[in-house]
């Protein structure tokens, strides 16, 4: 006897034992499938329903006829693509009632709506400190990567004091490690995996943000770390010399 998933492992009294047994065999004498075909492995589905195996004769009559009553009503056969589900007003006021009988569903409002409107002063400030949160998660939980360059740069430049963000952001953007001198120059590393889909557009417009702000951005890979881990000295150097021209006075991060 085929049991669903539901009751695998439960026991069914005698008489829903013959009330199940009876049903498959009437489906049986009337040679409806017992139970749903199985999915074949590249087959086509229509309607949760694999394509060209027959349904049972009284699923089929009732879609028959729930299309005639949609032809007779001039309504189309199925939902065009790209157009929005238009509900009646009846149904309108049945989804209306269940929303507000229930008190654990929210309601979000659409990103969209917030499109070409200017933000409060109060979002602005729940953004900066959402921000310096998770500066400061990042410096308390570092990955390996990323413990493996500071000790590079403490030991390629052990005057500049080079640490683990405390929670410092600049113009939004948060680096991955600041220095204790006067000059204003960062770093941040690129993990091949969680970066994968950064091009060098993406990156220039990260050291354009941090140029904006005065600041000079060192941008290493991973990959690139890992074969050549010259290459971030070299960037480095070249930031402190950038930062060096435009300082005009001593002023840390």
């Amino acid at each position: 006897m085929i049991v669903t998933r539901y009751w695998q492992g439960k026991t069914l009294s005698e008489a829903h034992r013959q009330h199940v047994s009876a049903g498959l065999q009437r489906r049986r004498t009337a040679g409806l499938p017992v139970g749903r075909p199985k999915r074949v492995a590249g087959a086509q589905w229509a309607g949760g329903w694999p394509k060209g195996v027959p349904r049972p004769q009284e699923q089929a009559e009732k879609i028959q006829a729930g299309l005639r009553r949609r032809r007779e009503a001039g309504l189309p056969l199925g939902k065009p693509k790209g157009v929005p589900t238009v509900h009646s007003e009846e149904t309108r006021r049945r989804l209306s009632a269940a929303l507000r009988g229930n008190p654990k569903l929210k309601l979000r409002p659409h990103p969209r709506g917030m499109k070409g409107k200017r933000q409060t002063e109060k979002f602005h400030q729940s953004l900066a400190s959402r921000l310096l949160a998770s500066a400061k998660a990042q410096s308390l939980h570092p990955n390996n990567l990323e413990r493996c360059v500071l000790a590079f740069l403490i030991d390629a430049f052990p005057d500049a004091g080079w640490k683990f963000n405390p929670g410092v952001v600049i113009g939004g953007k948060i680096p991955d490690f600041v220095r204790s001198d006067e000059l204003k120059v960062v770093a941040d590393v690129h993990g091949d995996y969680w970066h994968r889909h950064d091009d060098r557009i993406t990156v220039k417009k990260r050291c354009q943000v941090f140029a904006q702000a005065g600041v000079a951005l060192v941008v290493i890979w991973e990959r690139e770390f890992n074969s050549k881990p010259w290459l971030l000295t070299r960037r480095v150097r070249r930031a402190e010399k950038l930062s060096q021209a435009r300082q005009g006075g001593k002023v840390g991060l």
